[in-house]
């Protein structure tokens, strides 16, 4: 899950900026902090947590997981965990690393507290040697949070814009496009290749590696698109509940784009979701993204919700 191994367990006392008086200890979390962990996130209210309860052992022991303490309370952390690098990223393309967590106890400032944790952060992976640069990712729009990577020299290079299809049930089924792929489902044998499919398809930020396909093949409904004899898209529906379906990706390769291979999918999709007695079918796409966004709105998608801000930080 990472292409490098954080070091040691180490505490170093940190002058705040002038936002934040106290002179704070910033420690390297250890197994033995997993219990101050849990109580921390389940009583501060600023938290952000992109993870299950059942993987915080594994990110405190090989992700990059630093903690604010002052004393013996802990007042802040931050949580980043880099990806194995995918065989098919983009040579040039950074590796990357994703905000896991992030949390500010009340009466700190989440700017200079979360900018000094993502110092420690940064010391790690240079300190590693074994990649050129890194690109660290994060979604939230909570203001604390955004103030506080904000602060931290992250910059925000896209949002995220939720979509939703509803009322599947009493809602009359289009006319299906013209069948011009054959669509079928997914073999485990086809995660390769539709990985470099997925390459060509989106930017570095966004590429599922293989093994995010096959993670994604065992709980969705993966359909692959040939045309005439290749490999030309594919599409994955899951479920979120009893009611509502959510259609986490679809993807056309580029030279196969423009000839509706995107909407056949699509409409597969929504066909899919209304048999199996959905009501809803949701999803989401880039702001940056208008194609996808005509195609969605066409087919009686519609926005819903305000935009979660994508930032970014290249730590080289």
């Amino acid at each position: 899950m990472r292409s490098c191994e954080p070091g040691r367990s180490k505490r170093r006392s940190v002058p705040m900026a002038a936002e934040v008086s106290q002179t704070l200890e910033l420690e390297r979390a250890t197994a033995a902090h997993l219990p101050q962990i849990r109580r921390f996130l389940q009583q501060v209210r600023r938290r952000h947590v992109d993870f299950g309860a059942e993987d915080l052992p594994g990110l405190v022991d090989r992700a990059h997981f630093w903690l604010a303490q002052e004393g013996e309370r802990l007042v802040g952390l931050l949580c980043v965990q880099v990806e194995t690098r995918p065989t098919t990223l983009p040579p040039t393309a950074p590796t990357r690393g994703y905000v896991r967590a992030a949390a500010v106890a009340h009466g700190y400032s989440p700017a200079p507290l979360l900018a000094a944790l993502l110092q420690r952060v940064e010391g790690e992976l240079r300190a590693a040697g074994n990649v050129p640069a890194y690109q660290l990712m994060a979604y939230g729009s909570a203001p604390w949070l955004l103030a506080g990577l904000l602060a931290g020299d992250f910059t925000q290079v896209d949002s995220i814009q939720f979509y939703q299809l509803t009322s599947l049930q009493r809602r009359p089924l289009p006319e299906p496009p013209p069948q011009v792929a054959q669509l079928a489902p997914a073999h485990a044998e086809q995660m390769a290749d539709l990985a470099v499919l997925d390459a060509a398809a989106f930017e570095p930020l966004w590429h599922f590696s293989r093994q995010d396909l096959l993670e994604l093949l065992m709980r969705s409904r993966l359909q692959v698109a040939l045309y005439q004899g290749e490999l030309a898209g594919y599409s994955a529906l899951s479920s979120n509940s009893e009611r509502e379906m959510q259609l986490a990706r679809l993807a056309v390769h580029p030279r196969f784009q423009g000839q509706g291979i995107g909407r056949q999918l699509l409409w597969d999709s929504i066909a899919h979701a209304r048999q199996s007695g959905c009501h809803v079918l949701a999803l989401n796409t880039q702001t940056s993204n208008r194609r996808s966004q005509d195609l969605y709105r066409r087919s009686g998608f519609q926005a819903v919700g305000t935009a979660i801000p994508v930032l970014v930080r290249l730590v080289r």
